[in-house]
């Protein structure tokens, strides 16, 4: 009789928890189902086109199935995928949609987190919220602009380091190259010097061991573990073997490399700063935390001394990989269409000419180049998913008829909104003249933006190094394209550049692998 019992509460609580497991709030918006534990991802995948599954996929065929706002399931948390550009600028300017996801165990891999004043956020900028959010972000703004955002001395330096790069392909001439890791360590030199004030050649062996480091974070760091989102509370994604699976061992292993790494240049910071004469942003941000005498600040003692090291890694995090990734699809663009780059060449010829590498200050008379760019931006759709924002409250959808419960993931479907036909005809073709205006009587063109082309994302979250990226990117494509001319290595496929060709794993595009040879133009 006691063991039927049971069994009967045994399969009720079973029972209970299957409904449970399926169960939706109320106007919560439309998507496919949730499945216990493992949530929609699973039914997303399963509708995904392509040879395997990806979010990229995902996020198109579910926003094409149910529509502009479809809601799902991360495993156990509410999420949201946002396809209309009207209703992601609405939503991403609310306050209650400015924080990021809790991301438990994983804020344990970062110096501080048991700070009592983070309450299990995660210490940086990225991935942060709140004040100390705030005031990390307005203080790196601030001196990042001060050191980068036009000052002719950041070009400058900028400009060498298109000068190293143009010299190394210049002695690589009609040899097949891959574009990926030559990318990767002339913006990783660039962004090196920014924060820590060093400068590497380009073959010094510790920029790959720092690249090595950043492509281990990438890949091991996600915020969001589809494996951490199905367990019943998120402390067992440290117990043994489901630390591999979660990822939570991979990613504190990574962490724990970097900071060993950039502890010794934030100590040496530390005895020879000259509070007159700052050299980098470490400086600065050091500085900032000596002068602060409110314990409430987040430059403030203990709080500051983590800071640092947390903001520095994220920078490297955000500023090297999209922009080096970003040139490896603008060159890939070129090498399908040689038009573009004759078109390119006579612009830069006539307005630069051939002495110098080109400036910011060129950039207002390069409206094809600028168009290129942009054109490029919108085709790769690098960040296809942006970094997901959180609902602190329930939140109501534009045009009424939905709400989200608080706890929500948001994510916006960049790829999908700047692929959106009704916007972009044949939004799959790579066409810089859909952002070119031309005055027949005169034959003058002209540079016409698009606001739906948002790379970078909108709203109070958007990416904090844009300026300094697009003037970086800028400064890179143009010199490289002044000086050479690019096509498919000899013998080789060139891969196609649609949605149904690329299967990226994780939340970043990169382009296909692919190898090109490199023609001196003088």
């Amino acid at each position: 009789m006691l063991s039927a019992l049971l069994v009967s509460g045994l399969l009720f609580l079973l029972l209970l928890f299957l409904v449970r497991g399926t169960y939706k709030p109320e106007h919560f918006p439309p998507g496919p189902p949730r499945i216990p534990l493992v949530g929609s991802l699973l039914c997303m995948h399963m509708r995904g086109s392509g040879s395997s599954p990806s979010l990229l996929h995902s996020f198109q065929d579910a926003a094409h199935a149910y529509g502009n706002l479809v809601g799902f399931y991360l495993g156990s948390f509410p999420a949201l995928l946002v396809s209309d550009f009207q209703a992601l600028k609405e939503l991403f300017k609310l306050e209650e949609l400015s924080a990021r996801p809790p991301i438990r165990p994983n804020n344990e891999w970062r110096p501080g987190w048991k700070l009592p004043e983070l309450d299990g956020r995660n210490p940086g900028i990225i991935l942060c919220h709140g004040r100390y959010w705030r005031e990390q972000r307005r203080f790196a703004l601030r001196h990042l602009r001060d050191f980068g955002f036009g000052k002719t001395s950041m070009e400058d330096l900028l400009s060498e380091e298109v000068q190293k790069l143009v010299q190394v392909f210049r002695l690589h001439q009609n040899q097949p190259l891959n574009l990926n890791r030559t990318m990767n360590v002339s913006i990783l030199n660039a962004l090196w010097s920014i924060v820590v004030g060093e400068r590497f050649e380009l073959d010094d062996p510790k920029l790959a061991t720092v690249i090595h480091m950043i492509d281990n974070m990438l890949k091991n760091g996600s915020p969001i573990s589809a494996v951490t989102a199905m367990l019943p509370h998120w402390s067992m994604a440290k117990w043994p073997i489901l630390d591999k699976l979660s990822g939570f061992y991979y990613g504190k292993q990574t962490f724990d490399e970097i900071v060993k790494l950039l502890s010794p240049y934030i100590e040496e910071h530390k005895r020879t700063i000259d509070p007159d004469n700052p050299r980098d942003f470490t400086d600065v941000m050091l500085l900032e935390i000596q002068n602060s005498q409110d314990p409430t600040s987040s430059f403030y003692g203990k709080t500051g001394e983590n800071a640092i090291m947390n903001v520095i890694i994220d920078l490297f995090l955000a500023g090297q990989e999209t922009t080096s990734a970003s040139l490896v699809w603008i060159f890939f663009y070129l090498t399908h269409h040689p038009e573009v780059q004759a078109h390119l060449h006579k612009e830069l010829d006539e307005v630069v000419g051939q002495d110098r590498l080109p400036r910011l200050e060129d950039k207002e008379k390069l409206p094809y180049l600028s168009a290129v760019i942009l054109e490029s931006f919108r085709a790769s759709s690098v960040i296809f998913g942006g970094v997901p924002h959180y609902a602190t409250k329930p939140i109501k959808l534009p045009g009424g008829c939905y709400q989200i419960p608080e706890g929500t993931y948001v994510f916006a479907n960049l790829y999908g909104i700047m692929h959106d036909p009704s916007h972009f005809s044949e939004p799959e073709i790579f066409n810089p003249e859909r952002f070119i205006r031309r005055d027949h009587s005169t034959g003058k063109m002209t540079f016409q933006p698009h606001e739906r082309v948002i790379p970078f994302s909108v709203g109070k979250r958007s990416c904090l190094g844009q300026s300094l990226a697009e003037k970086e990117f800028f400064l890179f494509f143009a010199g490289l394209v002044q000086n050479f001319t690019f096509h498919p290595a000899k013998d080789a496929i060139l891969p196609d550049y649609s949605i149904k060709a690329t299967h990226p794993k994780g939340p970043n595009r990169p382009a296909p692998q692919y190898q090109i040879t490199l023609k001196a133009r003088f």
